[in-house]
């Protein structure tokens, strides 16, 4: 979990994603592009932190975990993410390193 030190969401990360996004920032690292990812993720985090239900796209709601189901881009990183309806907090679920994608 990531404690909110600006903004009143508080965003959780699971070790496994935390894990996947630590090899997601050494591919990035390894391409050159590091600093745009770790940019992109502090980014991201702010805006989580402050105005999730407003942050990237609404994808989808889980009615019944009052759960709304996003997803944001900051080049290179995109951030799949849930956000409760009830509570101030944020779950990450997934992310993905866009660079080479061929978009």
């Amino acid at each position: 979990m990531i404690d909110a030190d600006n903004g009143s969401y508080r965003v959780h990360v699971s070790e496994a994603v935390a894990h996947e996004l630590r090899r997601l920032q050494g591919r990035a690292v390894s391409q050159g592009q590091g600093k745009a990812f770790a940019s992109a993720w502090s980014r991201i985090v702010r805006a989580l932190r402050k105005q999730p239900h407003s942050t990237g796209e609404a994808l989808y709601e889980l009615p019944k975990l009052r759960l709304q189901i996003r997803l944001v881009i900051a080049g290179p990183l995109a951030i799949h993410f849930a956000v409760s309806k009830d509570h101030p907090h944020v779950y990450i679920k997934s992310g993905a390193y866009l660079v080479g994608r061929g978009f």
